[in-house]
């Protein structure tokens, strides 16, 4: 193995990371769960209402900026940070 580093046989090559995109957040959720043990499937379920919640009442339109398409009124048309402020309101009032 010395022999090897020492002749440069293993050159040291750049390392490619892909981080994933930001998971949604709610301080809201985390104050609620702080300290309750909650399986996840019950975390999920409640998210699962908030965004159905939310694709029901949402009145905003939004149009792709590629193809011209208008979204109608749901979750697809509201932009992340609107969909995780969207369900922060609906945790802490549900």
């Amino acid at each position: 193995m010395a022999d090897a580093l020492a002749s440069g046989a293993s050159a040291r090559k750049g390392v490619g990371v892909q981080v994933p995109p930001r998971a949604p957040r709610s301080a809201r959720m985390g104050r609620a769960l702080l300290g309750a043990a909650v399986e996840l499937s019950e975390v999920m379920a409640r998210y699962a209402m908030a965004l159905a919640h939310i694709d029901a009442t949402v009145e905003e339109t939004r149009t792709n900026q590629r193809t011209g398409r208008t979204f109608l009124p749901s979750v697809r048309s509201l932009t992340e940070p609107q969909v995780v402020e969207a369900v922060d309101a609906w945790w802490g009032g549900a």
